[in-house]
């Protein structure tokens, strides 16, 4: 056990953490691991190593390592705790909001998105058989691969149910990136494990096995790169986004004396952000955006959540029509269009 190894590793964890929250789910089980190889190989328990000096040395460079990383890169997440706490609460909306499907219904979806990664699907099939052998040889042999592997089998399964029950608003297969590396350890596991046997200690099979194995993971990677390549192509093309078309609009064209209500498509530039009220943060709901009083708004107007049109929508476009806004322009891209409405004074 290399605690130098361990450190950059929990750098890693920590900095994928912060992108996105499974992450930090998908951590928990990594770290774990870590724990139990060094209390294999050490032949300590639990209790001991946690009671020790260097036990105690340990946990307290993780929470250091962890807290430092989160200053440098997240600061407010400290000075406005509060503020912090309450954007990550607001993600209940994948499960219970106005527009999450139900879980039976989100199940069904998800289903069809594994249905559609055979990599996923071998994968799954894999573990239950899987977990069972590991189990068996753990007792009989203590073998530390084995135990590894009940690991990582269990927590590709606890993390995908996460994902289906967790997210029940946006189904997408870009959400199970986050457990392809289970997914590759899983496969290469039960691979080295067919090897091993002697039963099937046939050139032939091993063999097949092997191209099976590699063809698989050669598909697995394309059909990653393919999911994904819509997504790299917007980043290149980043000045024909929606967000780059508005924000250069409101750049030109908003004054010192204009106020703007807007959607999340639009994006508003730093010194501006004063003049701006989102409408996932007071002019989406209630009277704060007739408090607000502004003279340009700009949004989706075609934008649905699961075939709904969303409130805060509706919201900005009752404000168009009961102040009798000017639609001045539409800002289009290939499949979003910002409509800019102005009051003329």
């Amino acid at each position: 056990f290399n605690l130098k190894i361990y450190y950059w590793g929990l750098v890693a964890l920590v900095l994928a953490s912060l992108s996105k929250q499974i992450f930090f789910i998908v951590s928990l089980p990594i770290l774990f691991s870590y724990l139990v190889i060094y209390l294999r190989g050490t032949k300590q328990s639990f209790l001991k190593f946690i009671s020790s000096a260097k036990g105690r040395k340990v946990f307290g460079n993780t929470c250091l390592i962890a807290f430092t990383i989160l200053v440098i890169v997240h600061p407010f997440a400290i000075i406005q705790i509060h503020k912090f706490i309450d954007f990550q609460l607001q993600f209940r909306m994948f499960v219970d909001g106005e527009f999450a499907l139900s879980k039976s219904e989100a199940y069904q979806e998800w289903l069809k998105v594994i249905s559609n990664n055979i990599i996923l699907v071998i994968s799954y099939i894999v573990s239950i058989p899987g977990i069972l052998i590991a189990i068996h040889s753990y007792r009989r042999e203590k073998n530390i691969n084995a135990l590894l592997y009940i690991i990582n089998a269990i927590s590709l399964l606890i993390v995908t149910f996460i994902i289906m029950t967790g997210n029940r608003l946006f189904i997408n297969p870009t959400y199970f990136q986050p457990i392809y590396p289970f997914v590759l350890i899983n496969l290469f596991a039960a691979a080295l494990y067919i090897n091993k046997q002697e039963f099937l200690n046939s050139k032939i099979f091993i063999r097949i096995t092997n191209y099976l194995l590699v063809y698989g993971l050669f598909f697995f990677l394309a059909f990653s790169l393919y999911e994904q390549y819509p997504q790299y192509e917007k980043r290149i093309k980043y000045k024909e986004s929606a967000a780059f078309k508005s924000y250069d609009y409101v750049k030109q064209n908003i004054g010192p004396s204009d106020l703007v209500a807007h959607d999340h498509f639009v994006a508003i530039p730093d010194k501006l952000k004063d003049q701006a009220c989102h409408y996932w943060q007071g002019c989406g709901r209630g009277d704060r955006i007739e408090e607000f009083a502004p003279n340009y708004v700009m949004l989706n107007e075609a934008w649905e959540i699961n075939n709904t049109q969303p409130k805060e929508t509706a919201r900005l476009q009752k404000y168009v029509k009961d102040h009798s806004l000017d639609l001045v322009k539409t800002i289009g891209t290939n499949n979003i269009e910002i409509s800019v409405y102005k009051r003329e004074d």
